[in-house]
């Protein structure tokens, strides 16, 4: 049951055992800062929680403000669980910024480990949480007076809890995965697989130990066949198939290996293509129609079709193969240019390691506007400019600071920001002063719908002295065309502002959050998580994130009092 913590402060609080001066030195620490600062934050957004509790019968829960408090001063710290409950019991300075007496301050870790599977189960997209880190935020920006009209924004790669290997150790964890939960739940279906199967499930051997030295591909091929006959043997057992470890079964026999039906010819499939391993990367597993009477052989595909998103480790599925490994993106934003003080994460997004920085400047825009925080400037780098979201965020009074590659172009070439517009903003003349002869629309690659063209006279264009350098392409009606998109128009004008000096110069400012996502990573563990699944991941991002806010709060308020 959920019971509000109660706002009446303690007659004879964790501070009056101690002397005087002891006082005077204890609230002009952190834990003072904390109490007088973030608590009350704390303790006013602590309803929100409430409906991870039953209303009106049970047990009315430990404070959840403090529980809050707990483990956003763990990840300040990057403590484990038992260090920072002990720290809790035991340290006068957690008691007096959590404002507890020392009699009741005592959390057992079951008491929170259970509040965090409570949040990932209920809450798994930490809405919850995010409107602390929102709260807290808001408040620091407010006490401090800082400045948000300059930000900058950059992602930085994370891993969860898992271990990296290869496609061998990958099967066989799957396969090993599945079977502990089969011997678990269905021990007698064990005795349905194959006798090799059988030996191998019982005796939980390592691969390496069960199939000797042989080298690497006996050893795939062989796990190879035993997921499809795992797979092929409970395809139609309603209750096993259910399993999320038979569904990373199915996963990966989907996403890495190719069925052949045997009584196929030597180019029919149980998809389309020849049914070699050369061919099967770029054709799709097709198999549905198979079932576990068909004599089927299993080829190995070299790599998966999406190898992005492919089941990397069945320990944690959410994870994503990026060019920085397997794990997670983190894209933070900050404020910058405010002088003498640190700055403030202003709002951050956990991502999959596969996915590109573009097109996540939108979101986060629309976050920082919703909180009132949105800036005049916003420094990025070279990931994130694309013409839609350069588009976007000029629509939004934001000027979107980064480097545009000019992609295959010339270095001296002509772009749109030469062409003069109309007041709808459509091409009305060349950089020659010339106007097009028509208007059009045609259907082009990577483009939602037709796309708008101008076209300009080939007569005119045959006799331009720029016309080599003219970002116009001859069309088959001989015609020069042009495509006439607002988000490329806005491409062309950023990459004609970055061509000066002062435009780098300005831009050398972004640097600054690197030093960011590296205190992070080493003061606050956000390099390797001790956490899996994505939910679980976004609740370790959001109280590390949040602690680092608390802490340059604190750092800012102690040096104040100090100077005052």
């Amino acid at each position: 049951m959920y019971r509000p913590t109660t706002r009446q402060v303690p007659l004879w609080g964790v501070q009056s055992g101690l002397p005087a001066e002891a006082r005077e030195r204890l609230a002009a620490t952190w834990a003072g800062v904390f109490q007088d600062r973030v608590l009350p934050v704390l303790l006013a957004h602590e309803g929100s929680f409430s409906k991870l509790y039953r209303s009106g019968t049970g047990r009315p829960n430990w404070s959840v403000a403090r529980r809050v408090g707990i483990c956003l001063l763990q990840e300040m710290f990057d403590l484990p669980d038992q260090r920072a409950l002990d720290a809790f019991s035991f340290d006068v300075r957690w008691q007096f910024a959590l404002g507890v007496e020392p009699r009741e301050a005592y959390l057992s870790r079951r008491s929170l480990v259970d509040f965090r599977s409570r949040l990932v189960r209920e809450d798994p997209e930490m809405t919850l949480m995010r409107g602390v880190f929102d709260a807290l935020r808001d408040a620091q920006v407010g006490d401090l007076k800082l400045s948000v009209e300059l930000q900058r924004m950059d992602s930085t790669f994370v891993m969860s809890n898992i271990r990296k290997r290869g496609r061998v150790g990958l099967f066989s964890d799957t396969l090993g995965t599945f079977l502990r939960d089969l011997r678990k739940d269905r021990g007698e279906s064990v005795l349905e697989l194959s006798v090799n199967l059988q030996e191998w499930a019982s005796a939980n051997a390592k691969p390496s130990g069960w199939f000797g030295n042989g080298g690497s591909a006996p050893l795939l091929q062989k796990l190879a066949e035993w997921l499809v006959e795992v797979w092929l043997h409970f395809k139609h057992d309603d209750d096993v198939s259910s399993w999320e470890s038979y569904e990373l079964v199915a996963r990966l026999v989907e996403e890495q290996l190719r069925l052949v039906r045997a009584d196929d010819d030597a180019g029919g499939t149980s998809g389309t293509g020849s049914g070699t391993a050369d061919d099967a990367e770029d054709v799709g597993s097709n198999t549905d129609g198979v079932d576990a009477h068909d004599p089927v052989e299993v080829i190995v595909r070299r790599k998966p079709e999406r190898c992005g998103t492919s089941l990397q480790t069945p320990f944690d599925p959410d994870a994503a193969y990026g060019h920085k490994g397997v794990g997670y993106s983190v894209h933070v934003v900050e404020t910058c240019h405010n002088e003498g003080v640190p700055e403030v994460i202003t709002d951050f997004e956990v991502t999959g390691a596969n996915q590109s920085d573009w097109g996540k400047t939108t979101p986060a825009l629309d976050r920082l506007q919703k909180g009132g925080h949105v800036p005049e400037v916003m420094f990025v780098d070279g990931g994130y400019p694309s013409g839609p979201a350069l588009l976007e965020a000029y629509e939004r009074g934001v000027d979107l600071h980064g480097p545009v590659p000019r992609l295959r172009l010339p270095r001296d070439t002509i772009g749109r920001e030469a062409f003069r517009f109309d007041e709808a903003g459509k091409v009305a003349r060349c950089p020659q002063g010339h106007a097009p002869i028509r208007r059009g629309k045609r259907t082009i690659e990577h483009a939602d719908g037709p796309a708008p063209f101008v076209y300009f006279d080939r007569k005119t264009c045959a006799e331009c002295p720029i016309v080599e350098r003219c970002i116009t392409r001859a069309s088959r009606t001989s015609h020069r065309r042009l495509e006439d998109r607002p988000s490329l128009r806005a491409r062309d004008e950023a990459l004609e502002r970055q061509r000066s000096h002062a435009w780098w110069e300005t831009y050398a400012i972004r640097s600054g959050i690197e030093a960011t996502n590296s205190e992070l990573k080493r003061e606050h563990g956000l390099r390797r998580l001790r956490v899996r699944r994505k939910s679980k991941v976004r609740l370790a991002v959001t109280t590390k994130i949040t602690a680092c806010n608390i802490k340059r709060w604190m750092k800012t308020r102690i040096r104040a009092a100090k100077s005052a």
